[in-house]
Parts: structure tokens; C-alpha cells; sequence
């Protein structure tokens, strides 16, 4: 395998690993300060 192909696997790996856990930190960091500016949200 070259490196290249390595690297861009390694960083598409990385990007859905970020991807996937964004969503679940964003609601877990943000979810009660919003609820507390927006509560009819």
C-alpha cells in the first residue's frame, strides 16, 4: 500500500470518527445552555 493511501484513509477514518461523535457532543455540551436561553425550543 502507498502512503498516501494510508494517510487519506487514516483521515477519512479520523473524519467519520469526528463526524460521528460531533452530534453526541454537541447535545451534551450545548443542550442545557440552550434549553435555559430557549426554553420553548
Amino acid at each position: 500500500m502507498c502512503p498516501w493511501v494510508s494517510i487519506i484513509t487514516s483521515k477519512e477514518l479520523m473524519h467519520q470518527t469526528i463526524s460521528a461523535f460531533k452530534p453526541a457532543n454537541c447535545r451534551i455540551l450545548f443542550q442545557p445552555s440552550v434549553s435555559h436561553k430557549f426554553p420553548n425550543l
